[in-house]
């Protein structure tokens, strides 16, 4: 999105001129995507794209809940057998945070959102528990409720099925 910008407001800027710089910003955040560096500390805790979403989400921790909830990812990962890549780690680590964010100053940002989907609860019972296990005194896993579970759900199912998709 940053890029977008950037481009579009550059003096002479067209959108004949800006289409294939777009076009190559994308082809690199794609690589991004499906690469897996973010799975080092050190990367993660540099990493761009996870320092700016720090800043949609004022006030939490990110640097404390990322690697909590990276940990509890993980874990999911492994009791589900799904690979971990970029694209899961990001959806997964924004999502947390952004419902922790809610919970802090309790907004509802997702009401009735999940009510359409088919959930498979065996998985979304591991999500539950592996988060469940966090402890931290900068929020308290506790408060999540079922639609919650649901969001992170839906990040894992929808990166899980983009995975099986490359294959």
């Amino acid at each position: 999105m940053k890029e977008i910008l950037k481009l579009s407001v550059k003096k002479n800027a067209s959108i004949i001129s800006i289409i294939p710089n777009l076009l190559i910003s994308q082809n690199d955040e794609m690589k991004i995507l499906k690469d897996n560096q973010l799975k080092s500390y050190t990367l993660r805790s540099a990493d761009k794209h996870l320092l700016f979403a720090s800043k949609l989400t004022p006030g939490i921790n990110t640097f404390t809940t990322n690697e909590l909830f990276f940990r509890a990812l993980r874990a999911i990962a492994k009791k589900l057998d799904i690979k971990l890549n970029n694209s899961l780690i990001f959806e997964f680590l924004f999502h947390a945070n952004c419902i922790l964010f809610q919970k802090k100053h309790n907004f509802d940002f997702s009401k009735n959102v999940m009510d359409h989907m088919d959930i498979d609860y065996a998985v979304l019972e591991v999500i539950q528990e592996k988060i469940q296990e966090l402890s931290s005194p900068d929020f308290h896993v506790s408060a999540f409720t079922m639609k919650d579970y649901q969001i992170l759900y839906e990040a894992v199912f929808h990166s899980a099925l983009q995975s099986l998709w490359e294959r």
